[in-house]
């Protein structure tokens, strides 16, 4: 799937070819774009962006949604009927005869496309050799759907923040693409050769972790640094806060690609680390994700200075991804 998250990229960046030099853009909006393209082209072997302009907003406008309710205080019945879950229910309604469509067609269809769709279509039940129905297949795209294309979006939308606060690492990472690209399109063999791209990735994800909570369910009674947890409590986590916690790293506010060189990775606390989760419900996308990372993060850096506007407000919101609030205002300069 490396060259078509490499199509994609060179998409977007034709995109920004066409527009004047330091033309403002909203990069978390851009970054969207190019992973739901991405999204696109891996689980339904399709471009369609004009689609993603109408989809992005829905995904989007159902995570506040879901986000705002988790954190309510008053928790109505599900079918109580309020404005905004009428609202939530259109937003999912649209996603659903998107998704419910593809599927569709793609199951009348005697064509095999190797894509994500195809292998959850083709997934068989080791006991009962039963495959999935369409509710099922719908849930398994819309949650790659969701969770794929926006978590990575804001990775590299913070990493980008990051690099303009930090431009001795922004040169070191412009010197290794030039140097190792020489100007052309990166392929998926190309990025072993780009080890401080993935550095900078990394980094960005430990000090803005795109996912900075995640809940967990006590099976058995526990405790928990002295506090007795009854079975089936639920616990918050906080990533965010282990990600900067001085017992696990050292200055942990600022940004340092080289804790992750190989010589000094390994001495870190693998559970200090969590931007994909761990354990048995480690993120089933992680690799998907730095490979597409790393891939748009060299595109990027090779072509375009991106430049943080100045003067801007930038306010971390929590709505169930971390996001800058309002996006991230940037000019992009050809180099």
């Amino acid at each position: 799937m490396g060259d078509q998250m490499a199509s994609a990229g060179s998409a977007m960046l034709a995109r920004w070819d066409a527009l004047p030099a330091g033309a403002p853009v909203n990069l978390s909006e851009e970054m969207k774009l190019v992973t739901l393209d991405i999204i696109n082209r891996t689980m339904f072997s399709a471009n369609v962006l004009p689609e993603a302009d109408a989809l992005g907003p829905v995904v989007d406008q159902g995570l506040h949604f879901v986000s705002k309710m988790t954190r309510s205080l008053i928790n109505l019945p599900p079918g109580w009927p309020t404005p905004a879950r009428a609202r939530f229910k259109q937003l999912r309604a649209t996603l659903d005869n998107y998704l419910y469509g593809v599927i569709s067609e793609r199951r009348a269809s005697s064509e095999k496309k190797d894509d994500l769709l195809d292998m959850l279509l083709d997934a068989r039940d080791e006991d009962t050799g039963l495959g999935m129905n369409d509710e099922q297949v719908r849930n398994e795209v819309a949650t790659v759907y969701g969770a794929g294309h926006e978590t990575t979006a804001l990775a590299l939308t913070w990493t980008w923040l990051a690099l303009n606060d930090n431009p001795t690492a922004l040169r070191k990472l412009r010197d290794e693409v030039d140097s190792m690209l020489a100007g052309r399109v990166p392929t998926m063999a190309d990025l072993p050769k780009l080890p401080y791209t993935l550095q900078v990735l990394e980094e960005s994800m430990r000090l803005y972790p795109p996912a900075p909570m995640t809940v967990r369910m006590a099976y058995e009674p526990a405790t928990l640094a002295g506090h007795a947890l009854p079975a089936r409590s639920f616990v918050l986590v906080s990533i965010n806060n282990i990600h900067r916690h001085p017992k696990h790293w050292t200055d942990p506010e600022q940004f340092n690609p080289e804790r992750f060189a190989p010589e000094n990775k390994a001495a870190l606390n693998k559970e200090a680390y969590l931007p994909f989760l761990t354990g048995p419900h480690l993120c089933i996308g992680n690799s998907f994700a730095l490979m597409e990372g790393q891939l748009l993060l060299a595109m990027m850096a090779q072509r375009y200075d991106v430049r943080v506007v100045p003067e801007q407000t930038i306010v971390r919101e929590l709505a169930i991804t971390l996001r800058p609030k309002g996006g991230l205002r940037v000019s992009l300069h050809p180099r």
